[in-house]
């Protein structure tokens, strides 16, 4: 669990006519990590215009689908789930099937929704004079009686925002005017204006200072025809409600059907874009890329059988620095979530170890110190397994963060025990706790001290993992005269500081030895090393260099002890931020002078101290883990393993193998 996965590189060489079912297969297993090479074949223009007007054409497609899966968001439940098989020997084959299909569906959807559209336009229409009607009913005339006054009377009707018409009537006093108005909303009302036609143009213009609008040809509107357009209105209704009825019916028959081609496409054009950076001769493919060993023998047999024992099967055990195998984790268990932490800072490569299963243990550990509360801690378990229930069916980040939460949670339990403190308080139900360790307040530098301490175990191991790390890389000098020193300096610096303070000259009656030696082998131990075998050991390196890379590493050294260990001290810091806000908020709830107000600044401090801590202490020990512990020995500059994979949720994509005597070749 401390390494990723071993890997081993394949290399598959097949008949080109076998190509795209061996492709088609190794997709529903999703087990090779593909390398990438440019195409090397005799002609590749020929080869590349079909691939690329084949997803010219699967893009086309895709995006015609999606105009039709759009109407049926989910999956009807009445409809019974069945996967659709495909078949064909080129892809061609399938994309003729598939096309003509959606083509046909397309069309019928399109002249549907045309219809509806259609339908849409007139109800729109309808609607707009509907409301006109309506409006012109409130004002009680008889418009076609002014028909015969026309060259006479002038008649006007128009809306108006209400807030102007008081102002709007006293404009018109200057004319002799008949006028009427009523409100249809808070904003506008309908007016009724009569007067003599050879004030028109003066009236025109008062209308459009005021931004009224006005209703023409008023005269000619027959009002007794506002019940039959209602009714006509309903009848499109019920006719636009059917074709979409029809619409939905029609995609809901076919959406099993219709999914499965959107996942050929998508299948189609990662097996055309793989196609295309493979290595091409006129008759010959080369598939290579990385299996997990623990999957080889099965990987093996099963393009075996695909193939029918026609492909060759090479395995390398070789490693290429130049071209190193992906990273796959190897974790089990509520390990496998902190994954999500160790992503952050990057993969492991393939030559050091995977530190999840550390950070397991340490992440929680530490944000327990720094969060110690039993009742705080207990809070967020709960909460942590709230979101968890409400996340067990899903896989991802959001899961693991709640998994994280409750392992964070046990922790921070488990360190309120320690400090001896539930809720801010050193009691529970009248029963007084004693801490087991010490209390952060009444002992400060027994905190100081255990901060220190923790820092110093957590730079230990980093540098143990770095000489770990220096072995599997075939490195063991380095792993001797470089990590083990490092571990040395640590423990004894903090040991000469524990034990005697900064009192120089007691360092120098004695113990400055215990850092003078390991500092001597990280400066001088490679050189000498190198001396006394130069033959055997490290050739190509000179004494200066090694001098150099010595001072190096113990200026490094020397840094981590007085910038990294003193980092941790934030743990004590943040552990006495955390009895700081819990004591604040048990003292506005004694101020309250109310039992019930009281009780509700209790309960929602401690909510908001439990919410804000948490972002906190994780950021804090997201720092101490990435900067102080992972800068050790993590480099973190892999690659991750993504295995070549088609969906097939909705399909069977089953390419038949093309007749010897119609081979595909490349001229």
């Amino acid at each position: 669990m401390l390494s990723t996965e071993k890997m081993r590189k394949v290399s598959i060489i097949i008949h080109q006519r076998r190509l795209k079912k061996l492709l088609g297969k190794l997709g529903e297993v999703g087990l090779i990590h593909l390398i990438k090479k440019e195409a090397k074949i005799t002609s590749p223009t020929q080869l590349n215009e079909i691939i690329i007007q084949q997803i010219d054409l699967i893009q086309e497609l895709l995006g015609k689908l999606g105009g039709i899966i759009q109407y049926v968001p989910e999956m009807p439940s009445e409809i019974p789930f069945k996967k659709f098989k495909l078949e064909g020997i080129t892809v061609d084959d399938i994309l003729d099937y598939i096309s003509s299909d959606i083509e046909e569906t397309y069309e019928k959807k399109n002249e549907i929704e045309d219809q509806i559209n259609d339908l849409k336009s007139e109800l729109a229409n309808l609607m707009k004079i509907k409301r006109l009607w309506k409006d012109l009913l409130n004002l009680n005339v008889d418009f076609s009686r002014l028909k015969g006054l026309q060259n006479i009377v002038l008649v006007r009707v128009g809306y108006i925002n209400t807030k102007y018409t008081e102002l709007f009537r006293k404009s018109l006093d200057k004319f002799p005017h008949l006028f009427y108005e009523k409100e249809i909303d808070e904003e506008y009302s309908i007016f009724l204006l009569t007067s003599l036609q050879k004030y028109k143009d003066d009236i025109k213009r008062i209308e459009a200072e005021y931004h009224t609008t006005i209703i023409e040809n008023v005269a000619e509107i027959r009002l007794e025809e506002y019940q039959e357009k209602v009714a006509k209105i309903e009848k499109i209704q019920s006719l636009k409600q059917k074709l979409n009825q029809e619409l939905l019916e029609f995609l809901s028959e076919n959406f099993n059907k219709l999914l499965a081609y959107k996942e050929v496409l998508t299948s189609l054009s990662t097996i055309l874009k793989t196609e295309s950076f493979l290595e091409h001769t006129v008759h010959f493919v080369t598939i290579e890329g990385w299996i997990p060993v623990s999957n080889l023998d099965f990987f093996i047999k099963f393009c075996n059988e695909i193939t029918e024992n026609t492909a060759l099967i090479f395995v390398s055990k070789k490693f290429d620095p130049e071209s190193p195998p992906p990273s796959k984790f190897n974790n089990k268990g509520i390990a496998r979530a902190f994954e999500t932490i160790t992503r952050l800072y990057g993969y492991p490569n393939y030559r050091e170890l995977d530190p999840t299963l550390i950070l397991a243990i340490s992440f929680p550990f530490i944000f327990g110190l720094m969060f110690g509360d039993i009742g705080h801690g207990l809070m967020l378990f709960l909460g942590g397994g709230f979101f968890y229930y409400r996340k067990r069916k899903e896989q991802g980040t959001w899961k693991n963060l709640t998994v994280i939460l409750m392992l964070c949670g046990i922790f921070a339990m488990i360190a309120g025990f320690l400090y001896g403190e539930c809720f801010g308080q050193h009691e529970i139900f009248g029963w007084h706790l004693h801490p087991i360790l010490f209390n952060p307040i009444s002992d400060m530098m027994a905190g100081l001290k255990f901060s220190v301490i923790v820092g110093t175990i957590m730079l230990s191991l980093g540098f143990l993992i770095e000489a770990i790390n220096f072995v599997l890389q075939k490195r063991k000098i380095d792993a001797a005269l470089r990590a083990l020193p490092k571990i040395m300096i640590v423990c004894g610096g903090v040991y000469m500081v524990f034990e005697y303070g900064f009192q120089i000259e007691a360092w120098f009656q004695g113990p400055i030895f215990i850092l003078i030696i390991p500092a001597l082998i990280l400066i001088f131990g490679k050189m000498f090393v190198h001396t006394i075998s130069f033959s055997k050991i490290l050739p190509s390196e000179k004494a200066t260099g090694l001098i150099g890379e010595g001072l190096f590493e113990g200026w490094e050294t020397f840094i981590s002890f007085i910038s990294n260990l003193p980092s941790f001290c934030r743990i004590f810091a943040l552990s006495l931020v955390h009895i700081g806000l819990t004591g604040a908020i048990i003292l506005l709830s004694d101020i309250a002078g109310n039992i019930i107000l009281g009780t509700i600044i209790l309960i929602f401090g401690h909510v908001a101290v439990v919410l804000f801590e948490m972002l906190l202490v994780f950021v804090h020990s997201l720092r101490l883990h990435f900067h102080e512990f992972f800068g050790k020995f993590y480099a973190g500059d892999g690659k991750q393993y993504t295995p070549f994979y088609l969906s097939t949720q909705y399909h069977v994509l089953e390419f038949h193998i093309t007749p010897e005597n119609n081979e595909p070749q490349v001229a």
